[in-house]
């Protein structure tokens, strides 16, 4: 990555931080405020400036819809403006909270916040612009609706040889946020078995929907849900096809 210890005559400054042990934080947080200080000219960010922001977390929420975490980089965040992920219209702000659970309407620089308002659920690690006015570049559509809508048809209809001979644990996974999503998914791909594989179907946020059930039918999968449930007419159908949730 380019980083230098000091140890080793560079600049990059290391140091021991233990989480278990609870160790360390206190020293690396005064060496974080003492080199801002000192890079103080290069790492003020323009509150003024075209608004960056990057997603640190997003889930669906019962009462709220999608929420998402963000970062501010630069520029100025307020209530209303346009949400733009890669030239595509990803919502609009509809409220802002800060970390205390405290609505605002204008969120600067370094500030984290929770925005209601996405269209779409956005992958940790997007970058959303944030716009006052809209032009004709902006697509109103985001393609991960689009896949989103098509994702039973293409599943259902492209069933491979191998899922159906093949002696593999077929899963369809939801989850309340994309961080739990993303670990979930890492952990259940490291396990191993001389004769048996585990396939991820699909995976994706929110309650699990009728969709879910027709789409395990067709691929033999079972269907897991962590801190979601499943809809009424979602349970029915498993209850009647005899899929497992």
């Amino acid at each position: 990555q380019g980083c230098i210890p000091e140890d080793w005559g560079g600049t990059t400054l290391c140091l021991p931080v233990s989480a278990k042990e609870g160790t360390g934080v206190k020293e690396l947080l005064d060496t974080i405020l003492l080199l801002a200080d000192m890079h103080k000219e290069i790492l003020v960010a323009n509150a003024k400036g075209k608004t960056l922001c990057t997603v640190i977390e997003s889930h669906i929420d019962k009462q709220e819809g999608i929420v998402a975490t963000i970062l501010i980089h630069t520029g100025t965040l307020s209530v209303n403006d346009y949400l733009v992920i890669d030239s595509v219209l990803y919502g609009k702000v509809r409220a802002m909270k800060d970390a205390s659970g405290v609505s605002i309407t204008k969120a600067p620089p370094s500030k984290p916040v929770r925005i209601i308002g996405f269209k779409t659920p956005p992958v940790i690690g997007d970058f959303v612009t944030g716009r006052q006015t809209l032009d004709a570049s902006i697509s109103k559509e985001t393609k991960r609706t689009k896949t989103a809508r098509a994702t039973h048809f293409v599943v259902t209809q492209k069933i491979s040889d191998e899922l159906q001979r093949g002696k593999s644990l077929n899963l369809i996974l939801r989850t309340d946020t994309l961080g739990s999503l993303e670990a979930i998914t890492n952990s259940l791909m490291k396990l191993e078995h001389p004769e048996i594989s585990i396939k991820i179907i699909s995976k994706s946020l929110g309650p699990i929907t009728t969709t879910d059930v027709l789409t395990a039918e067709a691929t033999h999968s079972f269907i897991a849900g962590f801190h979601v449930t499943a809809s009424t007419d979602a349970r029915d159908i498993a209850v009647e096809k005899n899929i497992e949730i």
